[in-house]
């Protein structure tokens, strides 16, 4: 009877422990069920669009081993929660719940061995896609190219390092905390670095569209002083549809006009970069 106490508390323990791996391993089902919809989309999407290129096939590549690592997990946490479920409450043995809870824990281990893998597979991959992503529309920048490399490597060492002393001991008694903080924060780093400059290229994009579409107004408020300066009349203008095709790999800026009732008239402005004026030659054919 003196045992009695001690039973129940570490059978409470045991309780809350089992309840909140059932909990977790439901909740990881219905993200496995919503990443597995998520990775078929996106398989589907290759195979309609073709792996035509290294990059596609790479990509393709890259998904399938996240699918892969993400079944895995999947499979070995199910398989770790209901192995312990399966020696705590349907084995009894003579030394009671705590040697139940022994020989669940040693049942475990191989699941626990390989545990952070998955995980960290996962997490690598997508950092990987990431930087990939910034590298490519940085093609003549050493510098961040540099920066880039560096940090995934950093980021590879880190969260390798801390894997393997998961696997040095899987009960986590000499597993260190400054590792597992540092490998958290090490990946954040580079999430946040590639995407800061993949969005600082695309405000520049942006802007610099912005400049060839105010550029383009411009050239044909010009074109129609010009043409109104070169002795035609202002009611001319409405017989002519003109349509402006801007270049930004040009200098120049082209209008043609379609067949008026007797005539062709073509129209040709040059304009210059960063200039507001215009040069316009006429030519009329019967």
């Amino acid at each position: 009877m003196s045992n009695a106490p001690q039973e129940s508390m570490i059978l409470v323990g045991i309780g809350q422990v089992i309840y909140w791996n059932v909990a977790s391993l439901i909740v990881t089902c219905i993200a496995y069920g919503f990443n597995l919809l998520a990775a078929s989309i996106a398989v589907s999407l290759f195979l309609k669009n073709g792996t035509r290129g290294l990059a596609r096939k790479i990509l393709l590549s890259l998904t399938l081993i996240i699918m892969r690592s993400t079944t895995w997990d999947v499979i070995n946490r199910a398989g770790l929660y209901l192995t312990q479920i399966d020696y705590i409450l349907m084995r009894p043995l003579s030394g009671g719940v705590l040697a139940q809870a022994v020989a669940a824990n040693k049942a475990t281990l191989p699941y626990e061995y390989v545990d952070g893998w998955p995980v960290t597979i996962n997490l690598l991959v997508g950092d990987g896609i990431v930087s990939w992503r910034a590298w490519a529309i940085y093609p003549h920048k050493i510098i961040v190219r540099a920066s880039l490399v560096l940090l995934m490597l950093g980021n590879i060492a880190v969260n390798v390092a801390d894997v393997i002393m998961e696997d040095v001991n899987p009960s986590g008694q000499t597993h260190s905390l400054a590792l597992d903080t540092a490998s958290i924060w090490v990946s954040l780093g580079v999430n946040a670095f590639a995407t800061s400059i993949v969005a600082l290229k695309m405000l520049r994009h942006r802007r610099s569209i912005s400049i060839i579409s105010r550029k383009g107004r411009r050239t044909v408020v010009d074109v129609r002083v010009c043409f109104v300066h070169s002795n035609h009349t202002e009611r001319d203008m409405p017989s002519l549809d003109i349509s402006l095709s801007v270049h930004p790999s040009r200098a120049h800026t082209r209008f043609t006009s379609v067949p008026c009732i007797t005539n062709t008239v073509q129209y040709h402005a040059l304009h210059r970069r960063g200039c507001g004026s215009g040069y316009l030659s006429c030519s009329t054919y019967n």
